[in-house]
């Protein structure tokens, strides 16, 4: 199949195997090198392709070096490649940063982006510290806007509940990086949690990106405060929720 830098387009078609789309993401493309790693180490047999797949893959390509942070992706057509820049920090591309393709440069983005090490990207939530009946209740009281004051949590923006916690399914952060991005995980689950409960007035948490209810529509969904441009309030995930039970 057509590869552009080593990287393999978002859609094909499967009869055909010519792609459909022009668009090449660096979160899909980390989460396969993420895969082939594991393949690799699983099948001794397929080592060697593996490794030729994720070697192949150039990563410096999308290193922006206005932002100093790996873009989102980029759109492929005839000479003209437009760069995509991300909304809000993914958390998950991450996973990137093991692949050997990496270069130190934007290995130290990224984990400028996902470690607590970028100060303009780190935002310090208000944390009540009230229980969640009591907030419940006061925010229903309020009409759902409660006055959150006292202590805070310090969290890297951007990642709703499965973007900030799926890596978590391959890389133990709890015990290999506990004061970076094991105690941002925790962070991302706390605020969830509170921004459901003392916000939204939910009886669950764990917003994420998902279908739309009623609507044939995929649609981002998440915590406002930890999107750097907003997100909407909407769907909890199964999915997203129980990626917290850790």
């Amino acid at each position: 199949m057509e590869r552009f830098e080593g990287f393999f387009y978002n859609y094909y078609d499967t009869t055909t195997l010519e792609r459909t789309s022009n668009f090449v993401s660096f979160v899909d493309s980390s989460w396969l090198t993420a895969g082939l790693m594991v393949v690799r180490m699983a099948f001794p047999e397929l080592h060697e392709r593996a490794t030729r797949l994720i070697e192949q893959g150039n990563y410096g390509f999308f290193y922006d070096d206005v932002e100093q942070h790996m873009l989102a992706g980029l759109s492929h057509q005839l000479a003209l490649t437009v760069r995509v820049r991300v909304r809000r920090p993914v958390h998950e591309s991450r996973l990137a940063a093991s692949s050997p393709s990496v270069k130190a440069t934007h290995r130290r983005a990224l984990v400028h982006d996902a470690a607590h090490l970028s100060s303009g990207r780190v935002l310090a939530v208000p944390d009540t510290q009230q229980s969640e009946s009591e907030n419940r209740s006061r925010a229903s009281n309020r009409g759902g806007t409660l006055p959150l004051e006292r202590d805070q949590i310090r969290t890297v923006l951007g990642g709703s509940m499965f973007e900030a916690l799926m890596p978590t399914l391959l890389v133990n952060e709890q015990e290999y990086a506990q004061r970076s991005l094991g105690s941002n995980d925790e962070a991302h689950a706390t605020i969830q949690r509170r921004y459901a409960f003392e916000e939204l007035g939910y009886p669950v948490w764990g917003i994420s990106p998902s279908a739309t209810p009623g609507a044939d529509r995929y649609a981002e969904y998440g915590v406002k405060v930890l999107g750097s441009r907003g997100y909407r309030a909407g769907v909890v995930t199964p999915h997203a929720a129980a990626l917290a039970l850790t």
